[in-house]
């Protein structure tokens, strides 16, 4: 039980990390508004899964 729940944390902090880099790689693609907007997701993100 602890190990799956460790394994299932594992994944969150992975699947927090790879949207991170997607969002950061997207926003260089965007104009500003739009980079604006990445940037205040990914600081959401940063709060809610602290590393």
């Amino acid at each position: 039980m602890a190990k799956e729940k460790e394994r299932e944390q594992s994944i969150h902090v992975n699947t927090s990390q790879e949207t991170r880099k997607l969002l950061l790689n997207l926003s260089r693609r965007l104009d500003l508004s739009q980079a604006e907007t990445i940037e205040r997701a990914l600081e959401l993100l940063d709060q809610n899964n602290p590393q």
